[in-house]
């Protein structure tokens, strides 16, 4: 049986961003995620899925590292998704990021948004 887990819009600062004062005042940026991942059976025991307080707690821990590109970000955290959930049988795992933008002067347009995805299996 197919499982879809789903976070959507998990709102976080982080310090990301090409110029040095994006990264120092901590960006805010949104967070999508969809695990697709395989189970024989399904039953009422936590252990038997994957929990979606680990993914929050996951993505909060995004928030200490400063990085430049949003695609480096997804990527960590695609990686750590893989490693944390390692025992699961996972077939793909995507991650959205928005980032609204903060520099006006600059762009015409609300955010920038990317798109990452990898098969895993």
């Amino acid at each position: 049986m197919l499982i879809i887990v789903k976070v959507n819009q998990f709102r976080i600062k982080v310090p990301v961003g090409f110029y040095e004062e994006e990264r120092k005042i901590k960006t805010e940026i949104f967070i999508d995620i969809q695990i697709h991942y395989n189970r024989n059976q399904i039953s009422d025991n936590l252990n038997n899925v994957i929990d979606y307080q680990l993914i929050d707690e996951l993505l909060l821990h995004q928030g200490n590292h400063e990085i430049k590109l949003l695609e480096t970000l997804a990527e960590n955290i695609i990686s750590d998704l893989e490693t944390t959930f390692k025992l699961f049988d996972l077939h793909k795992i995507s991650v959205q990021i928005t980032k609204p933008q903060i520099l006006q002067s600059y762009s015409n347009n609300l955010n920038h948004q990317i798109f990452v995805e990898k098969f895993v299996n």
